[in-house]
């Protein structure tokens, strides 16, 4: 009997010895490993920080660069012979050299501050002025400029204009960057004021932190280069800043990856005027120190691991009760989740684990299904905040057709869209309720189509029919219908004839029906069956707009609530909504 059990221990005791010779190895491999990414990180971190600085620092000349030019621009633009010669075109002979004489004054004030920059004066007719005089200006190319348009509109106001080429004849000064400003006389004919500055100008406030493994661009809010130490680089568009943004998240830096090849990727953007200042520096040579360390961790791991294998067999000759230890050591613990273990036999110990192992893992399964509880409510209050948010696609394309038609020059037009969605925006945020009544929501988008209507060439209309007046003051959520509009006037642009929507609204018991029909091009059939399966993809039909009308319906009245489209090619689409008549 002695001897089954003094063979049973020296099991027992083998296996407590392999386990924990095993446990040593991978737990000084893996936090050998751990500490070797957390040092990496740390490293890149406090880089990325220190890069952070310095393009700060940059960013910081930059800016007092662009205050002197503001400076000095509200200096001659306010000067009051230089105002009577560019507003009173025949004051321009006798006032000429005043003018001159006052900007060539300026010019050495600014330049004993270190900020070297050159004026412009044309009055559109007789009088044209260049600070530079080492070669000719043609003053006739500037209302050719595609930037002349933007200055105009400024009406006094001072308009950035970056990166552009102002002379042929002077490699050096090829790009430069300018704060333009318009004088308006009563004849209408335009004079300007540019102030600039070369472009080489900023390339000085970097070129000390340079080096053979980084490259430092200056961007405009649009990502265009404004300076960049390679000339052939400046003008291009080299960044989509919304993709920059997205990259970078909440931190000035990120590891990025190009040809290959990671690099450390650091800004600093200046919040007025949305310039950005970024540096890339290849991520290898900074790392070179780090891995020049590693042969001296190789070695100290060796060495731990003997230390460690050495301990196991020590302390498994003389650890006699490790089990219970562990037991308790499982109590104290109860956090994994894992399925029960399954009755094992052998020592009293080993079933004491079984048992405690056991209660553990039923606690925690407790406990996980109150996490996945409180993970259901979160989601749907992340769901009710995300119902009161206005479209962010109907405020981008609102916009953006607004750009549009100002860029065209149709003013009428524009201040009309403006009007239109300001009126829809408040409307849109006048209440904190996610529901609204339905004669507001259908109102609301009857706004939405003369704004459409000013957009589009089409005549678009949209007539409304209620069974009975008390379903006006029905409630139904916020901006839900606008997608289904937006559908509808956007497939009929396809077609010839003028886009009608009609809307109908029912009551059928304790529900409500809302049709929206539209005389579109209709939808093909199989693409009509996945869609009322709720099976929908990247096409030309809103496969954002469409999902969403469906599960704020489901999420707030509940699933036997749903929308059903019904079409036919060449005739139209109709989509209807079921939602609870809620007065």
């Amino acid at each position: 009997m002695r001897k089954s059990s003094k063979k049973n221990s020296l099991s027992i005791q083998n296996g407590i010895f392999f386990t924990f010779a095993v446990l040593v190895l991978v737990a000084v491999v893996a936090v050998s490993a751990l500490l070797l990414m957390v040092l990496r990180a740390v490293i890149i971190n406090e880089i990325g920080k220190a890069r952070g600085d310095v393009l700060s620092q940059i960013n910081m000349r930059i800016q007092i660069t662009r205050g002197n030019m503001i400076s000095f621009s509200n200096l001659i633009y306010n000067d009051s012979a230089v105002k009577t010669v560019m507003e009173q075109a025949a004051q321009a002979p006798a006032r000429k050299e005043q003018v001159v004489s006052t900007c060539e004054h300026y010019i050495q004030a600014y330049k004993e501050f270190g900020t070297e920059m050159y004026v412009v004066l044309y009055n559109g007719a007789d009088f044209a002025y260049c600070s530079k005089e080492d070669f000719y200006y043609q003053f006739d190319r500037i209302s050719k400029n595609l930037w002349y348009s933007d200055v105009v509109n400024g009406h006094g106001e001072t308009v950035w204009i970056s990166s552009y080429d102002d002379t042929y004849l002077l490699a050096q000064e090829h790009f430069v960057f300018s704060a333009a400003r318009i004088y308006e006389r009563q004849d209408q004919t335009k004079g300007i004021l540019l102030i600039t500055v070369p472009e080489r100008s900023l390339y000085a406030a970097y070129e000390a932190v340079l080096t053979d493994d980084s490259q430092i661009f200056v961007l405009n809010a649009d990502g265009k280069v404004v300076s960049h130490s390679d000339p052939n680089l400046v003008g291009l568009n080299y960044y989509d800043m919304n993709y920059f943004y997205e990259m970078m998240g909440d931190k000035n830096y990120v590891v990025a990856h190009k040809s290959e090849e990671a690099y450390l990727l650091s800004y600093s953007r200046d919040e007025d005027t949305g310039w950005v200042v970024v540096e890339e520096i290849r991520l290898g040579a900074l790392l070179d120190p780090l891995w020049n360390s590693i042969y001296w961790c190789v070695g100290i791991v060796a060495v731990i691991i003997f230390a460690g294998l050495l301990m196991a067999f020590l302390l498994a000759k003389v650890i006699v009760r490790p089990i219970n230890a562990l037991c308790q050591y499982i109590r104290n613990v109860r956090e994994d989740n894992l399925a029960e273990l399954e009755e094992i036999g052998g020592w009293r110990e080993t079933q004491n684990l079984n048992q405690v192992f056991n209660a553990m893992i039923r606690d925690i399964n407790q406990m996980l299904e109150k996490v996945r509880e409180n993970e259901r409510r979160r989601r749907t209050a992340e769901l009710d905040f995300l119902q009161q948010q206005i479209n962010p696609h109907f405020i981008y394309n609102t916009l953006f057709s607004i750009q549009c038609v100002v860029d065209m020059g149709k003013r009428t037009e524009a201040v009309a869209m403006i009007a239109l969605f300001i009126k829809l925006m408040k409307m849109s945020v006048n209440s904190s309720n996610e529901l609204v009544y339905l004669q507001e929501e259908l109102e609301w988008n009857r706004s939405f189509v003369d704004l459409l209507r000013l957009k589009y060439t089409n005549a678009i209309s949209l007539d409304i029919w209620y069974e009975s007046e008390d379903l006006k003051r029905c409630h139904i959520p916020k901006m839900l219908l606008q997608p289904i509009v937006e559908n509808s006037v956007y497939h009929g642009l396809d077609r010839k004839e003028d886009i009608h929507i009609q809307v109908t609204v029912k009551r059928s018991g304790d529900d409500v029906t809302v049709s929206l029909k539209d005389n579109g091009g209709g939808i093909a059939k199989e693409k009509l069956i996945e869609l009322n399966k709720g099976i929908w993809r990247k096409a030309k039909l809103n496969h954002v707009g469409l999902p969403n009308v469906r599960e704020r319906i489901k999420l707030a009245f509940g699933e036997q609530y749903d929308m059903y489209i019904a079409s036919e090619l060449g005739k139209g689409t109709e989509v209807t909504l079921t939602i609870p008549y809620i007065y």
